[in-house]
């Protein structure tokens, strides 16, 4: 049997190489060493009598395990075509966002909404098929859950708010030809009021014309 002070070198020599490897993104490999670490340690454990000793070990021990759970999720997440999908709608929305295309972006975004939601969907239900086949994945599963619900709230905001900006734009395309429609009769009264029929007659035209484009584009009654 291996000595006390021999398992925990090579626990921690193999651990500090999944810290490597997970460094340089080498997620399988890193994945693997990290449960090589664990096993070395339970036998570490197995060895040590002091109670303090044996629950900082158990400790450096559970956190070895956590990195291994998390790359498992991580190289789930790479092989899942739906999440990558509404990562990558994700992604394009956020870069029309900042193009100044938020029809786009609001486009790319609800198409991303309904991906998450999807996938939200199927992990609960394979959840409760885990549950009533009493297979143990209740700990990922909620992670992943956690992991899907914490994206899919980041990307309702980010839709929210493109929505509000779409709506504000709108707000301002329906202002604009009105404003301008006030400016045209406020100018022709001023010309009137100074004897200069022909251009009031011309201001009060564009008036016109202005209040019949807000009618046609918007619904809107100028003068009613």
């Amino acid at each position: 049997m291996a000595s006390f002070d021999a398992l925990l070198e090579d626990a921690m020599g193999v651990a500090k190489q999944a810290q490597e490897e997970e460094r340089e993104n080498k997620l399988a490999p890193a994945k693997a060493h990290y449960l090589e670490a664990v096993a070395i340690m339970i036998k570490a454990i197995q060895q040590e009598q002091h109670p303090q000793r044996r629950a900082l070990l158990e400790a450096e021990t559970r956190r070895f395990m956590e990195r291994a759970e998390a790359l498992d999720g991580k190289l789930q997440d790479a092989n899942d075509p739906l999440l990558q999908e509404a990562r990558l709608l994700t992604e394009t929305a956020k870069a029309s966002e900042a193009g100044g295309a938020f029809t786009a972006a609001k486009q790319s975004f609800t198409k991303a909404i309904e991906r998450y939601l999807n996938l939200i969907q199927i992990e609960e239900q394979a959840a409760k098929r885990a549950t009533a086949a009493a297979i143990g994945r209740g700990g990922a599963s909620e992670r992943r859950l956690a992991m899907l619900t914490r994206e899919l709230e980041e990307v309702f905001g980010r839709a929210e708010k493109v929505k509000a900006l779409l709506a504000s734009r709108r707000a301002d395309a329906r202002r604009a030809p009105l404003d301008r429609a006030q400016q045209y009769e406020a100018d022709a009264a001023r010309a009137e009021a100074i004897g200069e029929r022909q251009r009031a007659l011309k201001l009060y035209e564009r008036a016109v014309e202005t209040a019949l484009e807000m009618h046609e584009r918007f619904g809107i009654d100028v003068y009613t």
